[in-house]
């Protein structure tokens, strides 16, 4: 069980900080609905960050 979670894990937190290093996939989303799309990616970019 260990295992799975770390793959699933490691690899969502690997992703979603490229993603968030730019803006380019944020961009591609209509404004109004932005803030909304990334809500999710960005907390775990940043949660991945402060808890390894």
């Amino acid at each position: 069980m260990a295992a799975t979670n770390h793959a699933i894990e490691g690899a969502t937190g690997e992703i979603s900080c490229f993603i968030c290093a730019d803006n380019t996939y944020e961009n591609t989303f209509p404004t109004e609905i932005r803030a909304k799309a990334m809500k999710w990616i960005k907390l775990h970019s940043h949660y991945d960050d402060e808890h390894p």
